[in-house]
């Protein structure tokens, strides 16, 4: 009797443990991924009242909740691409300027400079299209249903998402800066994003140092942490001249401990030999998109994280 009652405390000890420690499982361990294309568009489908326009790389690319892709194209129209590619539909974006945040719920919000005396705001196009004009706000960010101005002094709730699980990565907060090949990333909104869906990293923060393939300190960004708590890196090799064609881009993937896990290989646009973190993004479940220019047209490729 005295050795079951032993054999279930370590049961309930064990169990305890997988529970509350997913984001250490196999932290040592490499990841990989299977690449596969989501969308092309040839050149000649960027049209508008009939006319076919002049070739244009869209820079910025954005993902809802859903896995739903989003672009503007010439100020004009946002492209909305589904999660299997198989779907396109656009949005007539009536020239409201750049398009600075999409949402969970595919919410699209774009910042405005009010005339005289109203300050700066911002628009807010639904789905279906319809627009919505919030003056004297400067939109910071938008988390979880909730539109913030930049000096937080101010939000506005644009779907009541109370405690749900966020959809979109975590925002952070972090120290350090590329030219060092160093990050500190502070894990107390990455916790907070983490209870939702019952998981917690036992540490104040992830330590990331990296090296370069040929020994440079080029302009890397943090693209965001998945679900997992592995940290996505977005890593160009410059040249020394302005507008000098890359050598490559990577991303690099670090797990909790600050182990390099995996590095992805991204594709250069095909007429200035680079990319940006802008046309680089991930999901909450750890999976690459990059929006990239062939010579043919506009390429959505995304890396799937492979369980």
């Amino acid at each position: 009797m005295k050795s079951e009652n032993t054999l279930k405390r370590l049961l309930l000890l064990l169990s305890f443990a997988l529970f509350f420690s997913p984001v250490f499982a196999g932290d040592s361990e490499k990841i990989s991924f299977t690449k596969k294309e989501i969308a092309f568009f040839k050149w000649n489908y960027f049209k508008k009242d009939g006319k076919k326009c002049d070739i244009f790389i869209p820079k910025v690319l954005h993902i809802d909740g859903d896995d739903n892709l989003y672009f503007l194209y010439l100020n004009d129209l946002v492209y909305v691409v589904s999660a299997n590619g198989k779907k396109v539909k656009t949005i007539d974006w009536g020239n409201n300027g750049g398009l600075a945040v999409v949402d969970e719920n595919g919410n699209l919000y774009s910042q405005i400079i009010g005339k005289k005396g109203e300050g700066v705001g911002f628009i807010l196009t639904k789905p279906d299209g319809s627009k919505i004009e919030y003056k004297n706000i400067p939109l910071s960010s938008v988390k979880n249903g909730i539109a913030y101005d930049s000096s937080k002094q101010k939000s506005i709730t644009i779907t009541d998402e109370d405690d749900k699980p966020e959809r979109l990565p975590a925002h952070l907060h972090w120290a350090g800066n590329s030219y060092d090949c160093a990050y500190t990333i502070f894990t107390d909104k990455l916790n907070a994003h983490l209870k939702k869906i019952n998981r917690h990293i036992d540490q104040d923060k992830i330590q990331i140092n990296y090296n370069t393939k040929d020994g440079s300190r080029p302009p890397s960004s943090i693209l965001g942490v998945s679900d997992e708590c592995d940290t996505y890196i977005f890593v160009p090799y410059q040249g020394w001249t302005p507008g000098e064609p890359w050598s490559e881009a990577d991303v690099m993937v670090f797990s909790p401990r600050g182990q390099k896990i995996a590095e992805i290989p991204l594709e250069l646009d095909y007429f200035s030999k680079q990319t940006f973190d802008k046309d680089v993004l991930i999901n909450i479940h750890g999976d690459v998109f990059q929006m990239w220019g062939s010579k043919e047209g506009v390429h959505i490729t995304e890396w799937v994280k492979n369980n």
